[in-house]
């Protein structure tokens, strides 16, 4: 292991050195950019950023042109020189902005003011700069053009009420006969504008789903998709659109209808990502009857799939129905009906509970010989489904690794599989140049969005050396999700240093010794904080826990005092103050308590459980189910967060395991 590391590092630092070796000149140009980025002076910012626009690298170029625009938009004053420059050296949306402007064509404008639903500072900056340039060239927007540029524009920062505010300048003024005011009504036909522009029909969705007025959406929606259906008027889509977003605000606000909405909209579905999405919600809303029901629907609709795994998560709440209620019988119904689709995570799952099932004898007759017909074999074999549930999570996709590991152990068969580290001699491209000098100037907290709108065009070659970057900067979160960029990519062979980068062991000279001492192994470990906290020390969750092994206050007291009578160190005293980001103090108390919750329920898998959702629903599920072994228990927790964990650690700690003990 220490030599794949000292190869890693040498292989990002003679990057790094290729990346750095240029000309004075080059490198003043680059380093203005970054810092541009961190001084807080504007005058000073403009000046470094107008110094980077001559950098002959064009990615530093396009992202100083980037930065001057916002700041052109937020009212400082750029040379006419300057703006010149920015809107040749723009890209992305900043271009299609500049464009728009210049063409002074309504339609292009209105496009791009539709196309994109995004919440950053950079592409605020770039709309309001087109509207800005609209008003100066006194383009004249309809009432009706103007409610739907700031209904959308409200939607894209959630501010659904203000939205819907907005959109209410669609709705037609109703008068007395004497001429008085009466009410405002919405039209009796989907406004030509939502017509020529369908996403305005998903916005305005959202604002009612996500207010008050979800009855009032409902009814509109309905109406409009009427009078399109009836007078042939506009495209299927427009009709998809309208009885999806009915279903979704149905949905939302409780609704039973909703289920019926979602089934007309699949009628209209064209595309397998929209059929897909109608399914989920049909299944998701039967999740609520029985589950003969379900299944039913299921039978009805797995030949309609198109994305299996998309449904992972609808399954696994239908499976964990099934499992707490130990009606084996239906599991093996369901395993059935989706073994020929490509939901592997879900095969993995239902074959594997089955497997365990069979070789706890828990089947009745009758079930075995379910179970046995199911793989058209003569009796019911668990080796048969272990094989199924260790195909079908090849994958090595976080979801898959558990049931591969626990598949792997039954078979005798290998857990992970990789290839050897290669190397290859490749030129420095001018992206990676660009986002390597993020790390070169010691800025990395700056880079994730920079390396986010690029990575798709990065090799895996760059994408590694980015991600070990981050990793020397012990920002493990974003090195890991660098690796799963590319490792799922077509014809991508994992190697080792790619599970290493996954996989990280940082701490590693606390969390062994620590270990050690409460019996445990340093696998699970590593497994429990990289799930916890991605080796973060100073994070915190929502709940408020902090640190490496996630602790809240009156626990990591409690902890605490139980270290120090038992003669371990006051860490509630005044050296450590129960800081919970020191990793010393989590990484102990982690230990300390794992070990004390394992000595409690007598199984690790049961105490990673109780670890994350507390010992009394642990006993409580124990006493409800005496007949069943700790992994089909935790199969059986109604609480999806603690169940996942009862999976997700010991699957990391099998991968800890294989590649390092």
């Amino acid at each position: 292991m220490r030599t794949c590391t000292l190869f890693l590092t040498l292989c990002v630092s003679l990057i790094i050195i290729a990346v750095s070796c240029a000309s004075p000149q080059m490198n003043q140009k680059h380093s203005d950019f970054y810092m541009g980025l961190i001084d807080t002076d504007t005058t000073r910012k403009i000046k470094f950023f107008e110094t980077a626009l001559l950098s002959p690298n064009i990615f530093v170029r396009r992202a100083a042109a980037e930065e001057l625009a916002v700041l052109m938009t937020q009212g400082n004053n750029l040379s006419s020189e300057t703006i010149k420059t920015v809107q040749r050296e723009a890209h992305g949306f900043w271009a299609e902005s500049f464009s728009c402007a210049l063409s002074n064509n309504k339609e292009n404008i209105l496009s791009f003011l539709f196309k994109y639903n995004l919440n950053t500072a950079s592409f605020h900056g770039a709309r309001q700069f087109l509207l800005s340039e609209c008003e100066k060239k006194k383009m004249i927007f309809t009432e009706s053009e103007k409610a739907a540029i700031e209904g959308f524009y409200a939607v894209s920062r959630n501010s659904f009420n203000e939205a819907l505010s907005h959109f209410r300048g669609f709705q037609i003024e109703i008068r007395n006969d004497d001429g008085t005011f009466s009410e405002k009504k919405w039209p009796e036909q989907l406004p030509e504008l939502f017509i020529e522009y369908p996403i305005l029909i998903n916005n305005l969705g959202r604002a009612f789903q996500n207010t008050e007025s979800g009855s009032e959406g409902i009814t509109l929606f309905l109406k409009w998709e009427a009078e399109l259906a009836s007078k042939n008027i506009a495209s299927q889509d427009h009709r998809y659109r309208l009885l999806y977003c009915a279903g979704r605000i149905a949905r939302a606000k409780g609704y039973q209808s909703a289920l019926s909405y979602f089934e007309q909209a699949l009628a209209l579905s064209e595309s397998g990502d929209e059929s897909d999405i109608c399914i989920w919600n049909i299944l998701d809303r039967s999740l609520n009857n029985s589950t003969e029901k379900f299944i039913e629907n299921l039978e009805k609709l797995t030949p309609l799939w198109h994305k299996g795994d998309f449904f992972n998560d609808i399954m696994e709440k239908y499976l964990q129905n099934l499992a707490a209620a130990q009606d084996w019988n239906k599991i093996i119904r369901s395993y059935n009906l989706i073994k020929n689709t490509d939901a592997n995570v879900q095969k993995a799952a239902f074959a594997w509970i089955i497997e365990r099932a069979i070789e706890e004898n828990l089947l009745s007759a009758s079930d075995n010989r379910l179970a046995a017909q199911a793989v058209n074999s003569p009796s019911a074999d668990h080796l048969i489904y272990a094989k199924i549930a260790y195909n079908a999570s090849a994958s090595i996709s976080i979801p898959s690794l558990y049931y591969r590991s626990r598949t792997a152990s039954v078979l005798g068969l290998p857990f992970i599989e990789y290839s050897e580290n290669t190397v290859t001699a490749t030129v420095p491209t001018p992206a990676f140049q660009f986002l390597m000098d993020f790390f070169v100037y010691e800025i990395p907290h700056l880079a994730n969005p920079y390396i986010r709108s690029m990575e798709k065009d990065l090799s895996p070659d760059e994408l590694r050396a980015l991600s070990q970057a981050y990793a020397e900067a012990k920002m493990y979160n974003l090195s890991i999700r660098l690796i799963q960029v590319y490792i799922y990519r077509e014809n991508y062979k994992i190697e080792r240093r790619d599970f290493e980068l996954l996989y990280p062991r940082p701490y590693l000279e606390l969390i062994e010794p620590y270990a050690r001492q409460y019996n445990l192994e340093p696998s699970i470990m590593l497994g429990l904080i990289r799930c916890e906290s991605v080796f973060q020390p100073t994070i915190i969750s929502h709940a408020g826990a902090v640190g490496l092994a996630q602790f809240m206050p009156a626990t990591a007291k409690d902890v605490a005092e139980r270290i120090r009578r038992a003669g371990g160190p006051d860490y509630a005293g005044p050296e450590y103050n129960l800081d919970r980001t020191i990793p010393e103090l989590s990484i102990h108390m982690g230990c300390y308590y794992l070990s004390m919750r394992r000595n409690q329920l007598n199984d690790i898998q049961l105490a990673l459980m109780a670890y994350n959702g507390g010992v009394p629903r642990i006993q409580r599920a124990q006493r409800a189910n005496p007949k069943l072994p700790p992994d089909l228990i935790v199969e059986t927790h109604p609480i999806y967060e603690t169940r996942d964990y009862g999976r997700r650690v010991p699957g990391f700690a099998a991968v800890y395991k294989e590649l390092y003990y």
